[in-house]
């Protein structure tokens, strides 16, 4: 018999807010140490880097593109980062100039299939591209090229996400197919499998791989060696009118966003549920979590308003 959840709802005393950005948060990402975070906003020209402990403002990062970021990574040494919008921008995280530009435009009457939904920042100097265009890109740092060294065609609808386990790439979009592709082989992929619902986020952690689906009030673990999807009950939202719309999965924690302004975490049958109060206005529409200053996790929310949480998991 599956444990009884525990379900927690946060104080005020509990959490650190404040306003990160005007418009709603687009992408944030927390450093592996859990002392600081990277934020940006909805079409805005400025990538923040915020201290965990109070809040408090480090940097500005100007972005060269008027469409503004739509993801962030940064890598595994907290050193650099990449952003990922109209172009690819690689970053010094103690420099406000981006290192290096690749740029993904192509000669298409419709600029907006140029953007780049997501990208991932590895060891060994390769960047992981997801496009509006369905193409899952590879560049490699280490040489002066403008363009990717490596591109895959999955489908003609938009990719909204990538994720790396291995020698095992993921991607998933609006077709509602989840590809997978094996870095040792050169093939166009090694799998294909049909969700039945467009795929918005992937999570994957120590040979575990997580989805969240447009519609779904529970999150799906992909089973990557069958090609299949287990459900798990435990890993679910209160409300079937809403859905969850980010997830990240680090430490054995899986978190989740979710439309009415909370975000879900989630150990084995342990569920945590965080209420953000009167600011958590809207959606949570971003989450990212990392290893807390004095153990347990950190867990950060971005919303609709702009404002960013940021919760201590025990």
């Amino acid at each position: 018999m599956t444990e009884p959840q525990k379900e927690l709802h946060t104080s005020p005393a509990q959490t650190l807010q404040f306003q990160a950005h005007t418009s709603p948060v687009q992408s944030l990402q927390l450093s592996r140490n859990g002392r600081y975070l990277l934020t940006c906003g909805l079409k805005e020209p400025m990538i923040k880097l915020w201290k965990v402990a109070d809040g408090a403002e480090m940097s500005e990062f100007e972005v060269n593109s008027i469409h503004g970021t739509n993801d962030l990574c940064l890598d595994s040494r907290d050193e650099r980062f990449v952003s990922s919008g109209a172009n690819i921008q690689l970053w010094d995280i103690l420099k406000t100039k981006p290192v290096q530009i690749w740029n993904t435009q192509k000669q298409l009457q419709n600029a907006e299939m140029c953007k780049v939904s997501q990208s991932k920042l590895v060891d060994g100097g390769l960047i992981f591209s997801a496009g509006y265009d369905g193409a899952l890109k590879i560049f490699d740092i280490r040489q002066k090229l403008t363009g990717p060294i490596v591109e895959y065609q999955t489908s003609h609808e938009m990719l909204n996400c990538l994720e790396l386990e291995g020698f095992k790439v993921c991607c998933g979009g609006n077709d509602g197919y989840l590809y997978s592709f094996d870095l040792r082989s050169d093939k166009l992929y090694s799998d294909m499998f049909d969700t039945k619902s467009q795929v918005m986020s992937i999570a994957s952690d120590h040979a575990k791989t997580f989805l969240s689906m447009v519609g779904k009030t529970q999150i799906c673990e992909y089973d990557l060696a069958r090609g299949k999807l287990v459900s798990i009950n435990q890993h679910c939202i209160d409300s079937v009118e809403n859905y969850m719309v980010n997830i990240c999965y680090r430490n054995d924690w899986l978190v989740s966003g979710s439309e009415q302004g909370k975000i879900y975490a989630f150990n084995g049958a342990r569920r945590e549920v965080f209420g953000l109060g009167k600011t958590g206005k809207g959606k949570v529409v971003k989450v990212a979590s990392s290893k807390g200053l004095a153990g347990g996790n950190t867990v950060a929310g971005g919303c609709g308003d702009g404002v960013c949480h940021i919760v201590s998991i025990e």
